[in-house]
């Protein structure tokens, strides 16, 4: 009876104040690190660049929920609509970096260049890692605060 009455509220707080409700989007950045199915030295030194980076730089908003790293294997079937949606090789590594809004992509980026920084030495591979995150993040930051003014203006 509690949890109704609480959600009941929670549906008449948003009904009142549709403009706070704009406010709380759902937003969430979700790296997602593609594999073939198979380990390689190569494949492990990707993975291994990528969740090092974001827990030395991104640790708050993992803790917050803001970013999200998924690791998915594209041997198995369940995951073929990924490679089609995303144009990625099936046999190599891939990194997608998707923005989420109310629990729906709005926007990605393949990162499929990563094969050339995981040749050279893992201080590259992370400053790549790094650099295409931190512009992803902050591009989709912008977009939402222009679309937010949008808003509020109409």
């Amino acid at each position: 009876m509690v949890k109704k009455t609480a959600w009941i509220c929670l549906l008449l707080f948003f009904a009142i104040f549709p403009a706070f409700a704009q406010e709380v989007l759902q937003e969430r950045i979700v790296l997602y690190v593609f594999h073939p199915g198979y380990d390689s030295f190569i494949n492990g030194k990707i993975e291994k660049a990528v969740l090092q980076t974001v827990k030395e730089h991104f640790s708050a908003d993992l803790d917050a929920g803001l970013l999200e790293v998924r690791e998915v294997d594209l041997s198995f079937p369940e995951n073929e609509n990924y490679i089609k949606k995303y144009g990625l090789n099936r046999g190599s590594m891939n990194l997608v970096i998707s923005a989420m809004q109310n629990f729906k992509e709005v926007r990605y980026k393949n990162y499929d260049e990563i094969w050339k920084y995981a040749q050279k030495q893992e201080p590259d591979l992370k400053k790549y890692i790094l650099t295409k995150t931190q512009n992803f993040i902050n591009l989709q930051k912008m977009r939402t605060r222009l679309s937010t003014k949008k808003k509020h203006a109409s």
